[in-house]
């Protein structure tokens, strides 16, 4: 799945030009170097990511018919969610941890 992130990325944005940066979590990535695009895709593929949820058992509120998804309301629990997630990772692996299959 994270290839496949990386891809859209990547068609999004295509990296040329000699002055091509990329920064995530402060450290500095040359596009022009393919040794420094592998190392941000390996760094980006071990970031850990928190999608939307669909086809659960409804959760019943009051005044509701019951929800089965979280899009519009779980976005801002997923946004905390994968900080915590991520400042968890980077204390106990380290800045440098990188998943591995």
């Amino acid at each position: 799945m994270f290839k496949r992130v990386w891809q859209v990325i990547k068609n999004l944005f295509p990296f040329s030009g000699s002055s091509s940066v990329i920064m995530m979590l402060g450290r500095e990535y040359q596009t022009t170097d393919e040794d420094e695009l592998a190392e941000f895709q390996e760094d980006f593929s071990s970031r850990l990511w928190l999608t939307y949820r669909h086809s659960f058992s409804p959760i019943n509120a009051s005044g509701s018919k019951g929800l089965s998804r979280d899009d519009g309301w779980g976005c801002m629990v997923r946004v905390a969610q994968m900080a915590l997630a991520q400042s968890l990772v980077a204390l106990r692996l380290g800045r440098d941890w990188r998943y591995s299959e």
